[in-house]
């Protein structure tokens, strides 16, 4: 299996775009979709877009930032423009979670990103992406919080492995 961590420090060593996170986790994260081959990794919460440009580079997938606040998109979009790989695979979009429309995106990343409700609403989305065009789909929570914990395991439209 690919080092996809040394390759992510080696390629970024000098560069401080994104402050703290846990590229372990990413890299546990790319090992499990690595088999899905994404083709669309959908990042909620984005922030300056480490997700996007983790996932794009190790899994060689497109990524979709989607961010609420203007400063972080700016942050994102100024971090892609010093990025040296497949730029043309990342978009950054500011836009509020719930409105956001899916499209045919089979990954989605929740850095603990918003409240309950709001997560819920974005669920009906992925739901009705999934009822539009059904397919494979991962979702990944990272730092949930107990609430989305207890409801998320009530939730019957998704199976947990």
């Amino acid at each position: 299996m690919t080092n996809y961590l040394e390759q992510y420090k080696q390629i970024h060593s000098k560069a401080d775009w994104f402050g703290s996170g846990a590229c372990f986790y990413l890299e546990e994260v790319c090992a499990i979709i690595d088999y899905l081959r994404p083709k669309t990794v959908l990042d909620y919460g984005c922030g300056k877009g480490r997700v996007g440009f983790f996932m794009t580079h190790a899994v060689n997938c497109g990524s979709i930032g989607v961010e609420y606040d203007e400063k972080l998109i700016k942050d994102a979009e100024k971090n892609l423009l010093s990025y040296s790989g497949r730029r043309d695979k990342m978009h950054f979009v500011c836009e509020n979670a719930e409105s956001y429309v899916v499209g045919n995106a089979s990954c989605f990343y929740f850095f603990n990103p918003f409240s309950v409700k709001i997560l819920f609403s974005v669920l009906g989305r992925i739901y009705d992406s999934y009822y539009e065009n059904p397919r494979k789909m991962l979702l990944f929570f990272y730092y949930a919080l107990d609430s989305y914990r207890t409801d998320l395991l009530n939730e019957v439209n998704l199976k947990f492995e």
